[in-house]
C-alpha cells in the first residue's frame, strides 16, 4: 500500500484540472486545514482553497497480462 495518495483537483479560480499527490499528515507545499489545503494552482499560479475529501481519487490504469505465451524471439 503506497504512503502517498493522489487526488484530481479542480481550481476554483481558473477551473483547470490537475493531479495532486500528497502524504496524509504532512505537506511542504500547502497549508493543511483539516481535509482542505490552501495552495497555489499549478495552472493559473493563484492561491486557492482545495477540498481533498470532495476530490475524486485518481485510479491507476489496470495492468493487462501479456497476450499470448512467450515474447517473440529475434
Amino acid at each position: 500500500m503506497p504512503l502517498s495518495q493522489t487526488r484530481r483537483l479542480v481550481c476554483p479560480k481558473c477551473k483547470g484540472t490537475f493531479d495532486y499527490e500528497f502524504l496524509p499528515g504532512g505537506s511542504l507545499t500547502a497549508i493543511r486545514l483539516g481535509n482542505s489545503r490552501y495552495m497555489r494552482c499549478p495552472i493559473c499560479q493563484k492561491f486557492a482553497l482545495f477540498n481533498l475529501s470532495a476530490a475524486e481519487p485518481v485510479l491507476s490504469p489496470p495492468t493487462a497480462p501479456p497476450a499470448g505465451g512467450s515474447p517473440p524471439s529475434r
